[in-house]
């Protein structure tokens, strides 16, 4: 495993996209309770910008571990881009 970052991984998805795209209809302490989870299971990655937590999925971690499962629920998206500031 590589170093680690101090900033927003470019090459991962943001947390909250994937739960945007599969429209499960979660609560937020689900969410939360399930970010936790991956969190702990080294999964992703959790940064502070300002006065919000940013959580993104390890892809190489996840594609490590359960291959072919982010294409499988984002419907074969290559990558996902981070929504722009503003």
């Amino acid at each position: 495993m590589g170093a680690v970052s101090r900033g927003p991984c470019l090459d991962c998805p943001a947390a909250s996209v994937l739960v945007e795209r599969t429209g499960l209809g979660l609560s937020n302490p689900t969410i939360s309770h399930h970010y936790r989870v991956l969190r702990e299971a080294g999964l992703t990655r959790t940064f502070v910008e300002g006065r919000k937590r940013v959580v993104r999925v390890r892809r190489q971690e996840m594609e490590d571990r359960f291959p072919g499962l982010l294409e499988a629920i984002l419907g074969g998206s290559s990558r996902i881009e981070a929504p722009s500031a503003g």
